[in-house]
């Protein structure tokens, strides 16, 4: 909402898949932590401090491109190293659990090269989905985007 102007329309979309396939994510693993015997906290904020990520919020000027764009980046590297250490701790222990962070870890990859695309001008593959929420390698874990 906050992307305007001629250089925020250009990178919607773009941050509009993340998103989507982010939302995916958390649906992906969902029924997992319950087969688990786990729980969600109940109180936001502690949710937010598990993750060991910062709240994406807006910067200070709400429509500043670059700073938006930082702060998408920032968001996907705490989540690469999150979906990472999860990775490390159910290889060759929990299939089923490696498997879906496996493949949420390949999207935070793509996304953070999405951003580091847009923000350094370094090529990053992205072609763009061919539907926003596409997700390409967690589809098969969550049946709410279609």
């Amino acid at each position: 909402m906050h992307a305007t102007g001629m250089e925020g329309e250009g990178i919607k979309g773009i941050i509009e898949d993340a998103r989507l396939e982010d939302l995916s994510h958390f649906e992906s693993c969902i029924e997992r932590i319950f087969q688990l015997g786990g729980s969600l906290p109940n109180d936001a904020q502690a949710f937010i401090k598990m993750s060991g990520c910062e709240f994406l919020q807006l910067p200070k000027n709400p429509t500043d491109i670059k700073a938006i764009l930082e702060k998408c980046l920032k968001a996907e590297q705490g989540a690469i190293v999150n979906w990472d250490k999860v990775c490390k701790m159910t290889l060759g222990k929990d299939p089923a659990t490696y498997d879906i962070a496996k493949d949420i870890l390949m999207e935070e990859i793509e996304h953070e090269s999405w951003f580091l695309e847009l923000l350094y001008g370094r090529p990053s593959g992205h072609m763009r989905r061919k539907f926003s929420g596409e997700r390409p390698h967690t589809q098969k874990h969550s049946r709410a985007l279609g």
